[in-house]
Parts: C-alpha cells; structure tokens; sequence
C-alpha cells in the first residue's frame, strides 16, 4: 500500500504516511482522519479542499506550501517547521474544538493577516516576524513562544494567552484585548503603551 500523498483522493484513514509532496504538486480534495505525517515535506507543494481529522504531523516541512480551503480538526503538528505559510486559507474548528496544536515547531515569517485562527494553540514555537494583523486570534494560545517581530495589529486577542512569549510589537489601541492573558512583564508594557504610569506603592 502506497505511504504517501502523491495520487491520494477521497478518504485516507488511519495511515501512517511518510512520502510528501514535490516543489509544485497539488494535492486537491481529500479528507485524512487518524492518519500521522512522519517526516515528509510538503515544502511549496499546494493543499487544496483538503480536511485533517485527529491528524498527528511530526517533522513535517510545510514550508511555502499554498493552503487553499484547508481544515483542521483536533489536530497536532510537533518538531515541524512551516516558514513563510499564508494561514489565510486554512479553516479551524473556532473556538469550540481544539483545530491546531502547534509544539516545538518553526513558523517563521509566516501570515495569520486576516486569519481566523480560534481553536489554535502554539507552545515552545519560533514565530518570528509573524503578521498577525487584523487577525482573529480569540482564544488562542501563545505560550513561551518567540515572537521576535511578530506585528499585532488590529489584532482580536480577546481571551488569547501570551503568558511567556517575548518580543511582539503589539498595536495596542487598535486590538480587541478583552480578558487577554499575560505574564507581568508583559502587561507593564501593555499598560505603558496606553500611555498608563504604574507607581509602586
């Protein structure tokens, strides 16, 4: 039985595959559910129509790979790096499901610009220069992360979590930050950029 990607349509289920995609193919209209991603690379290949179910991606490559109507559901991406990825065309579960688990992985110089991204959770990640603007990060987690860049922009973080993550250059004025979590550093600096003086007391 084939192991990989190339030629798959329809239904995949509970396979283990290993073989990717080359620079330019396509992968259109196909539905993985329980299925792992060992060590492949996606790397400026094209998803489209494309759904993850309960789907496990472990040292997977995705980086500059076109998302074009791809959905996750309840799915984990570990040790893996997807660098300079448009996430506009990838599609969550909102804030209702848990769509993408991202650990220990690279997104560097990626896009969530106009995104929604509830349901999604990044920890131990590199986000570096990452645009999030005008982004719906509601309910999103980005624990201990690198954000070195990153732009927070008319950013909806409502609910959202930046407890141990460093470096953003938020556009405070402009995002929605109602019941925002964040470690005390970083909430001096937030209450600073509304022009707020804390004295001790």
């Amino acid at each position: 039985m084939d192991d990989g990607l190339r030629g798959a349509h329809g239904l995949v289920s509970g396979r283990v595959l290993t073989v990717g995609l080359g620079e330019g193919e396509e992968l259109r209209d196909t539905d993985f559910e329980e299925c792992r991603l060992e060590r492949i690379s996606l790397e400026k290949a094209r998803l489209s129509g494309v759904s993850f179910d309960e789907c496990t991606f472990v040292g997977v490559d995705l980086s500059m790979c076109a998302l074009l109507d791809v959905r996750f559901a309840e799915c984990e991406m570990r040790e893996s790096k997807a660098l300079g990825v448009s996430w506009l065309g990838a599609r969550g579960g909102g804030l209702a499901t848990s769509s993408l688990r991202v650990v220990d992985s690279r997104l560097d110089y990626s896009s969530f610009a106009g995104a929604d991204v509830r349901g999604m959770s990044f920890e131990r990640c590199s986000l570096r220069e990452v645009d999030f603007t005008g982004a719906d990060c509601r309910g999103v987690v980005l624990r201990d992360c690198d954000l070195s860049g990153a732009r927070l922009v008319g950013t909806d973080l409502r609910e959202a979590s930046l407890v141990g993550s460093a470096g953003w250059a938020m556009e405070v004025a402009s995002c929605r930050l109602a019941r925002l979590e964040l470690d005390a550093t970083n909430a001096l600096d937030v209450v600073a950029a509304l022009g707020v003086t804390v004295v001790a007391g």
